[in-house]
């Protein structure tokens, strides 16, 4: 829970590069369509998001579960995304997300995988 928390205070600071940093090297994004997977890839598709100054992500995990060794996890919780529209607006998205975790020799957390569900 604490790796999760601490990737969503990182993100708020550092945004796309926080982002990109928190991912195993092998790391993968899902999306609509498929997976998309590695740095430059996942930096690519998040780029334009955090690229528009008003755009803020924040999410809180809800839950976590750890393999019987503690190299892998797993975190669900929910996020809230917000951005100015043209017109003035504040436009919130709300969802729940689904994080899968590494623990590297090193013993530092990399996302390997994660996944975000829109609400309706």
């Amino acid at each position: 829970m604490e790796a999760d928390r601490a990737f969503a205070r990182d993100v708020a600071m550092r945004r796309v590069d926080a982002w990109v940093d928190a991912f195993a090297d092998s790391g993968a994004v899902f999306q609509p369509g498929g997976a998309l997977r590695g740095h430059a890839a996942i930096r690519e598709l998040m780029t334009p998001e955090f690229a528009d100054t008003t755009f803020h992500i924040r999410w809180e995990p809800v839950e976590a579960h750890a393999s019987p060794d503690g190299m892998l996890g797993y975190t669900i919780g929910r996020y809230v995304s917000t951005r100015r529209a043209a017109a003035g607006q504040v436009v919130e998205r709300t969802g729940s997300y689904l994080t899968v975790w590494r623990r590297g020799a090193d013993g530092v957390w990399k996302v390997e995988a994660d996944i975000g569900n829109p609400d309706d």
